[in-house]
């Protein structure tokens, strides 16, 4: 999560709605994003923010598509980015769709392991952190773990797009990038924030900060058109400008 000391207000706020880019490819700009990427089979849903806005991902993503959602990806393991997943799967069922095959890194289990052991440390340091009013939860308590996991990297294929997850370290251990090479769309999740990198605060644990640039150094090398972050607005990068889509 940004670790800035917000309150909740920021966290329930519009922002900017689902953005379309074309080719079937969406960002929805919540507090934290989350990447609708579209192919004739179904949808490849990348990050799925809190467990209080998974109905709202679900609501957006509906205004875009009926078709199903064959993939959720965790960018990584905080609460803003993979605990909004039971929303997509209730929406799977009501429709009478495949439930959706959750995938992310290995770590990303030990995370959700080590969340549940020290649950009641987690919400009274975010309480602190985030001002967070006893009437709201202080910690997501729906884990929903993934069904497929991988160790450095792994690909499949949906719909006649290809779809190469990568693993980094950097807000996380957990890190999952997505690039999908045939729409030159780079889903990098909490690599790119639109604020300082968050290496490291007095809550939280220290960061991986070389490890961070040398993933944002591998997403770029891919010459991606369009970057989409874990939060703030996407990127569209200019062909003159393809070799850097961080500035």
């Amino acid at each position: 999560m940004a670790e800035t000391k917000l309150g909740m207000a920021p966290l329930l706020g519009d922002y900017r709605g689902m953005k379309s880019f074309g080719s079937g490819v969406h960002l929805l700009e919540l507090w934290s994003n989350s990447a609708v990427i579209e192919t004739d089979d179904g949808v490849v849903l990348f990050d799925c923010g809190f467990e209080f806005t998974g109905p709202r991902i679900v609501e957006e993503l509906r205004k875009v598509t009926d078709k199903p959602v064959a993939y959720v990806v965790y960018g990584h393991g905080h609460a803003d980015h993979a605990f909004g997943a039971a929303a997509v799967l209730h929406d799977a069922e009501t429709r009478g769709y495949p439930r959706p095959i959750i995938v992310a890194h290995e770590s990303l289990r030990a995370r959700f392991d080590r969340y549940r052991e020290m649950q009641g440390y987690h919400e009274h340091i975010n309480r602190i952190q985030f001002d967070i009013p006893d009437a709201l939860p202080g910690f997501s308590r729906n884990y929903i773990y993934p069904d497929l996991t991988y160790h450095d990297a792994m690909s499949f294929r949906l719909g006649g797009l290809t779809f190469e997850l990568r693993h980094a370290r950097g807000e996380t251990d957990d890190t999952t990038w997505m690039f999908v090479p045939e729409r030159r769309v780079a889903c990098v999740s909490d690599l790119w924030v639109w604020s300082c990198p968050n290496i490291g605060n007095p809550f939280k644990v220290q960061r991986y900060e070389v490890e961070w640039a040398r993933a944002l150094e591998a997403s770029a090398g891919r010459k991606p058109a369009l970057l989409l972050p874990g939060h703030g607005p996407a990127t569209t990068v200019g062909e003159e400008k393809a070799h850097n889509p961080f500035f």
